[in-house]
């Protein structure tokens, strides 16, 4: 059995994205290494898709998505997109 595959997601000071499974990182982008903006606070779109692709999974191949966040997202999907 496959541990599960969680996708961390950290929108606000210092944006960014991780993709973790059995307790370990296998991929971790902060937004302002993307957008060349320090310290920014936003929705980590970029830092997200590069995580799964550095993962080579796809969104619906995550079992959780955890969200660190003060703002409220409209939208469905969160923002993932398959790819």
């Amino acid at each position: 059995m496959q541990p599960p595959l969680v996708l961390g997601i950290h929108s606000g000071h210092n944006a960014g994205a991780a993709l973790i499974s059995g307790g370990r990182i296998l991929a971790a982008v902060c937004e302002a290494r993307l957008s060349r903006q320090k310290n920014i606070t936003c929705y980590p779109a970029r830092a997200i898709e590069l995580c799964l692709r550095m993962g080579s999974v796809r969104a619906s191949d995550l079992d959780a998505v955890a969200l660190a966040s003060r703002h409220t997202f409209g939208g469905g999907g969160a923002g993932l997109s398959e790819t």
